[in-house]
């Protein structure tokens, strides 16, 4: 294959490119390389997988932070200053305390197994 750039004279010869070398190569490769592209999938799958749940831990635990800990302290004072007449039964006071100290350890729970998960013994003995 010859293409003129430049110098009229001096012909250009375009070589195969490089994934289209790779890919040639794959597809002649020995039953060996697919199990290792195979693991290598696997492990980005993995990757993503880990990555996806970190993320959804991260989303959860700022969406508690930013919305439910707040309107429960502003409760909370707002009846302990009874600031424009708000008067809420002390139950419900109570129910609204315990709810929010059983989410934050629920959460709390969820991200410390997230983050320090058990290792499983591959004993083989």
């Amino acid at each position: 294959m010859e293409a003129k750039i430049g110098n009229q004279n001096e012909p250009l010869v375009v070589q195969p490119k490089l994934a289209q070398s790779k890919a040639n190569a794959y597809i002649g490769s020995k039953p060996q390389k697919t199990k290792t592209l195979k693991r290598n999938v696997k492990e980005e799958e993995r990757r993503m997988i880990l990555f996806l749940q970190k993320l959804a831990l991260v989303i959860f635990l700022c969406a508690y932070a930013l919305l439910l800990l707040p309107t429960t302290v502003l409760v909370i004072l707002l009846q302990g200053f009874h600031a424009g007449g708000f008067d809420l039964p002390l139950e419900v006071i109570y129910w609204l305390g315990g709810l929010t100290v059983g989410k934050l350890a629920v959460f709390t729970y969820v991200a410390i197994r997230f983050l320090f998960p058990r290792r499983k013994c591959n004993d083989t003995d």
